[in-house]
Parts: C-alpha cells; sequence; structure tokens
C-alpha cells in the first residue's frame, strides 16, 4: 500500500554534513541510469499518467468500463483523507487533476 505524505518531499534541499550520503546516492542514481532502471518516483509519475490517461480515454468513449478506474479514484481519495485532509479538498484537486472525468470521482459532484 502506498501512504500519501502531506509533503512531496521534492526537492530537497542539501543538509550540510551529508556530502557522503549524496555522493552515494549519486552514483546509485548513475548505475540506474546506466542499467536503464527507472527510480521508484519514475514509476510513480508512470502509473498517475497510465490513470490519468485512461480516465481522459473513457471520458470521450462511453463503451470503456470505468469500475476499476473508480476504485483507483476512491482509494486516491482515502489516502489523501488518512493523511489529514479533507475529503472535499482531496476530492476537488483530485477533479482538478483529472476534471474531464470528474463523474468517476466518487462523492458528491462539484459543479455541472
Amino acid at each position: 500500500m502506498f501512504v500519501v505524505t502531506g509533503e512531496t518531499g521534492m526537492p530537497r534541499t542539501g543538509q550540510p554534513g551529508r556530502e557522503s550520503q549524496r555522493e552515494r546516492m549519486r552514483r546509485y542514481r548513475e548505475r540506474l541510469r546506466v542499467a536503464g532502471r527507472p527510480e521508484a518516483s519514475a514509476v510513480d509519475v508512470a502509473v498517475a499518467a497510465a490513470v490519468a490517461g485512461y480516465a481522459g480515454r473513457a471520458a470521450a468513449d462511453s463503451t470503456m468500463d470505468v469500475g476499476v478506474l473508480k476504485g483507483l479514484l476512491s482509494d486516491a481519495v482515502g489516502q489523501m483523507v488518512s493523511a489529514g485532509y479533507t475529503r472535499q479538498e482531496a476530492r476537488r484537486k483530485l477533479i482538478r487533476r483529472i476534471g474531464r472525468f470528474s463523474n468517476s470521482v466518487p462523492g458528491e459532484r462539484s459543479g455541472p
């Protein structure tokens, strides 16, 4: 299970005295780059883009099954609520991000 926090944490400001950790991370990222292996954040972005893409296609094609999409979006709202956000604001922000398919976001509708 993924946990959403109130802070994105990126980009982080370097802390004095942590040069060795930064160098280790630089080398690690270079190994990943050479191997063509994505970092977890790249996977997260790709999954989010795929969900948004599916939502966009489903908005244009009423024959597409939206049950799984509704479950994913409901879980996303629930994760944000668990992280301390209000359900209404979490839902509102989610709709702004994927607005073309806002009728799939469970809860009361905002707008026409």
